[in-house]
């Protein structure tokens, strides 16, 4: 997630482990959590990696978390260039509920 209204203002990125995207990035978006995400309005989905092992995953959080500001934007920009909202549209469908999975 990241805060922010457009890649030249990027000054904050979080780097977090869930189970369910589309719940996890509602709850960013409807400030569900007080917290980092919260304080510093980082609620724009630009980047995202899937794994199939919950121990790869933690792994590569703690890998992500430990690398400078600067190269956690280089995988962003590999994916993203223009580092627009990936779930710009996922809620715009009335009736959705990230909740269910």
């Amino acid at each position: 997630m990241i805060g922010g209204s457009c890649p030249a203002n990027i000054a904050i990125t979080f780097t977090s482990l869930t189970n369910n995207l589309h719940r996890r990035v509602f709850q960013h978006r409807n400030q569900e959590f007080e917290g980092f995400t919260d304080s510093y309005d980082a609620v724009r989905l630009v980047y995202w990696e899937c794994f199939d092992d919950v121990h790869k995953s933690i792994a590569r959080e703690k890998l992500l978390k430990n690398w400078r500001r600067e190269k956690k934007l280089w995988p962003i920009a590999r994916m993203n260039l223009r580092f627009r909202d990936l779930a710009a549209d996922w809620y715009k469908i009335e009736g959705i509920n990230p909740r269910r999975g």
